[in-house]
């Protein structure tokens, strides 16, 4: 099987050009297990500088994406592959204008089309867009209608990409390469010390539970619910003479300059303050973009992720799965998919948009020590192996079924 892979890998790093680039490099060859070859031609299609860019409009994008569309072309006068693979964008008009040119100009020429779902979004505004009789959203159906293949991550992105009737839907959860395998010689007894000496306290704050946000920083991720959060949860212990103190570490760049100067205006408040053992010290920290190094001293350091988003794209979010890796509790938000990521009996859940509903649940997690149950997650779900697995089988099948 021949596919030609119109999508991007990084830079600019974010889990969909991490995801394409971990697909060309462990998904293709022969495999003598399921008797398949995939041979795949790439067009590597990079728009964006930089992750401040994705999702904008530049008059400069749209003459650099009339290069990979005949970059396209000739790839598929020369190799003749039977597949298209493409990674739909988001539900802006400024990214759709690119899928609407991709899928008029070069999706025709392929036998069978697969688009993989890695953003939601788009079905609803679609949906939404039909029931008010809009012209975008009857020409983005059209243009996706009756594919081949649709990839989602989850149950409640299938529900979504439905509105455009593919032959076929496959779920296939993301995965990613073991960040921490030493969590069995180390990370779990770690885990397990740091959470003694809590529950051993008396009376006395020796260390704050320390919570992590990890991703872009900013308001629909959960940024400002997640400090405010961490407020409000702290004057509440104070007042009911716990011990126990919360402590934020916010982990990512910000995107937008307005959210980053209130963010900065709100960690100068006197609330945003705890008390250690007589010394004053600020209970959320801004750690700003961070390394692979310093993100996994990050994990292996904290308590318990918080993950409080309502990201209107929202579908599996890679800290989420980091996080399990190592072992960490998550707290999330009832938003799209995020509950599912998570066993019921390990998900610990709080309302969108609800700094004080968050503020309630935070505590809840002072007690958490399943953390090889977290990790079994992991690797039960996440593992890379396993998704490379899935993606030879749905491709495969697409050339074997005709759909």
């Amino acid at each position: 099987m021949k596919v030609l892979v119109f999508a991007h890998t990084p830079p600019p790093f974010h889990g969909q050009s991490y995801m394409v680039a971990q697909l060309l490099e462990n998904v293709g060859g022969t495999d003598a297990s399921d008797g398949g070859e995939i041979t795949f031609h790439h067009v590597n299609t990079r728009l964006s500088r930089d992750i401040e860019d994705v999702g904008s409009w530049r008059m400069g994008k749209l003459l650099v994406l009339a290069g990979y569309i005949v970059e396209g072309w000739l790839a598929w006068l020369r190799h003749r592959p039977e597949v298209f693979y493409y990674v739909p964008a988001p539900a802006k008009v400024s990214a759709l204008s690119r899928d609407w040119l991709v899928l008029t100009l070069l999706a025709p020429l392929f036998r069978h089309r697969v688009y993989h779902w890695h953003g939601a979004g788009l079905g609803k505004w679609v949906a939404d867009g039909l029931r008010r009789g809009k012209r975008r959203a009857r020409l983005t159906r059209w243009l996706f209608q009756n594919h081949d293949l649709s990839i989602v991550m989850n149950d409640y992105a299938r529900e979504e990409v439905e509105v455009f009737t593919p032959r076929r839907i496959e779920i296939v959860a993301n995965g990613i390469s073991d960040p921490c395998p030493a969590f069995e010689t180390t990370v779990l007894a770690e885990r397990q010390q740091r959470w003694k000496q809590r529950t051993e306290q008396d009376g006395q704050t020796v260390r704050p539970f320390n919570l992590l946000f990890l991703g872009q920083a900013t308001a629909t991720k959960g940024l400002f619910d997640s400090v405010e959060a961490v407020a409000q949860a702290n004057a509440r212990l104070e007042a009911a003479g716990a011990a126990q103190r919360l402590r934020l570490t916010i982990a990512g760049a910000f995107v937008d300059p307005a959210e980053e100067e209130q963010f900065r205006r709100r960690l100068a408040e006197k609330d945003l303050v705890i008390d250690l053992q007589g010394k004053a010290v600020p209970s959320v920290v801004y750690a700003g973009y961070v390394d692979a190094n310093f993100k996994t001293q990050l994990l292996r350091e904290s308590d318990a992720l918080c993950f409080a988003s309502f990201f209107p794209n929202e579908v599996q979010p890679v800290a989420i799965v980091e996080a399990l890796a190592f072992g960490l509790p998550v707290l999330l938000s009832r938003w799209h998919g995020l509950p599912a990521m998570v066993p019921a009996e390990l998900a610990y859940l709080t309302a969108p948009r609800d700094a004080a509903a968050l503020a309630e649940v935070l505590p809840q997690l002072f007690q958490e020590n399943r953390f090889d149950a977290y990790r079994r997650c992991y690797l039960e779900r996440y593992t890379m192996a396993q998704h490379c697995r899935r993606m030879r089988e749905v491709l495969l099948s697409c050339g074997r079924n005709g759909a």
